[in-house]
């Protein structure tokens, strides 16, 4: 069990596991953001995750994520990871345009329906920095969604992989319909599902000084990463 992909987005796309390849396009630029630098995606901005890389059909994905602008405003989802294909093969992590809450959903072929769920996670307006996460679970069967490391409702869907087999985007979906407009630091996959205490440690904030390190403690979570005191 692994990290499998990070990205620090230290005014670079470079994957700290030294696996994979990331590329940006459209529109971002990088800003301060939560542990360092961060990402600003708007509008067209994404980035595309090279090298044949899939989701785990078990996996956790987290994020420190800052809205520019609330997707129930915009009237539209605002995607954070996407495997979505021109032949309508998909599978996407999303704020809900309708209520601003963490949601997913994915089909193969066009129509075999693999997972779809809505949380009561809410993700705030814009202006203000929270810890997002998605667990699925393939043995269990399950997705469960956390925001600033809790979740309310457990799990949101009855999860059947395979997930759709196509290439990761983060900040928006191939087909342009669902880009996210705010800024993500810290994005984390990794290859098991993490347990709510190892979500809640990811959520803890950490200060970094000017070179990207720690310097809050030297207290360590479950994942062997300084966290706050």
């Amino acid at each position: 069990m692994a990290l499998v992909l990070h990205l620090q987005l230290e005014d670079d796309y470079n994957d700290a596991t030294g696996t994979h390849t990331a590329t940006a396009a459209g529109s971002q630029s990088f800003v301060d953001g939560k542990l360092g630098r961060a990402i600003n995606l708007t509008n067209t901005g994404r980035i595309t995750i090279g090298g044949g890389f899939r989701l785990p059909t078990t996996c956790t994905i987290t994020a420190w994520v800052n809205l520019n602008v609330a997707a129930s405003t915009r009237g539209k989802h605002m995607s954070l990871i996407a495997q979505w294909d021109v032949a309508d093969d998909r599978t996407y992590f999303f704020i809900n345009q309708t209520g601003d809450y963490l949601a997913v959903f994915g089909r193969r072929n066009g129509s075999i329906t693999t997972v779809s769920g809505a949380s009561t996670e809410f993700v705030k307006p814009a202006g203000v920095w929270q810890h997002v996460a998605w667990v699925l679970d393939d043995a269990a069967g399950t997705i469960t969604t956390y925001v600033d490391g809790v979740t309310n409702a457990g799990p949101i869907a009855s999860y059947n992989s395979p997930l759709a087999d196509a290439t990761v985007e983060i900040g928006d979906t191939t087909n342009g319909n669902q880009d996210f407009d705010g800024k993500v630091d810290d994005l984390r996959i990794y290859d098991h599902a993490l347990t709510p205490a190892e979500v809640a440690a990811l959520a803890s904030p950490v200060r970094r000084n000017t070179l990207g390190h720690v310097v809050s403690s030297n207290r360590r979570n479950t994942l062997g990463e300084l966290v706050a005191a």
